[in-house]
């Protein structure tokens, strides 16, 4: 790494939100979910797309008169509905080979913390193998087993601290396939952006680590009839779910 290429400083107080995020994918390792991941300005490094962001935010008409010149359309340069932030694509050689990109400041990807970055991945299940199963690839950034996934704080924090009214909520059988109910009270449901939903996380309820699905909390035990056969599910750290 040169000595000189470090990692960007935090955006002026000034600079609008849709420009602080980076919504990037991974576009290289085939996994079958394609997942996106958002990442902050300041947890990246230069590249060509934080040098642009950095001339929208510090000289605007010298960023638009550069785009308008390549013949960049005005409704593809950054606005206000970019909700999940500037689209982008993870750089391979910075992320994944020890962080040696040939390209560096150049580089048409985007480069990011490692630290950050790993944290993203532990995100997921690996399904960047054969029928969208497990690789075999020793240096899969992906979570291969359940004890690497990263949980997100949000399944650890009651969404409804101290209320006991029962919730009637719905999920899908692991074991029948069929739909069910699950009642419980409210302060067991985790403060995820789903909180309100009447369904549970579809995702198979010991890999799944979005915060976004509507989950009950991790750590609590609890049991619950499932067709004709009792289920008992813990919650703890490597079950953050239930689908």
């Amino acid at each position: 790494t040169p000595p000189s290429y470090a990692r960007n400083k935090p955006l002026p107080a000034a600079a609008p939100d849709y420009v602080r995020t980076f919504s990037t994918t991974d576009w290289g390792s085939g996994h079958g979910e394609a997942p996106r991941f958002e990442i902050a300005f300041e947890d990246t490094y230069p590249s060509c797309a934080t040098r642009a962001v950095k001339l929208f935010v510090e000289d605007r008409p010298g960023f638009d008169a550069f785009f308008r010149k390549a013949g960049v359309p005005p409704s593809d340069l950054p606005n206000s509905r970019w909700s999940r932030g500037i689209s982008t694509a993870l750089c391979h050689h910075f992320s994944l080979q020890e962080r040696k990109c040939p390209y560096w400041q150049n580089c048409i990807f985007l480069h990011v913390e490692t630290e950050v970055l790993m944290r993203e991945f532990k995100r997921y299940k690996c399904m960047c193998g054969p029928n969208d199963g497990v690789c075999r690839f020793t240096r899969c950034p992906y979570a291969h087993t359940q004890t690497q996934l990263t949980i997100p704080s949000a399944f650890e924090e009651p969404a409804f601290p101290g209320e006991d009214a029962v919730r009637e909520i719905r999920y899908t059988s692991e074991q029948t396939g069929l739909e069910s109910t699950l009642k419980l009270p409210r302060k067991f449901i985790a403060n995820t952006s789903q909180k309100i939903a009447n369904s549970l996380c579809s995702h198979t309820y010991d890999w799944c680590s979005s915060a976004v699905s509507n989950h009950v909390r991790a750590g609590l035990v609890f049991s619950f009839f499932c067709s004709d056969a009792l289920v008992l599910h813990r919650l703890a750290a490597t079950l953050i779910g239930i689908g």
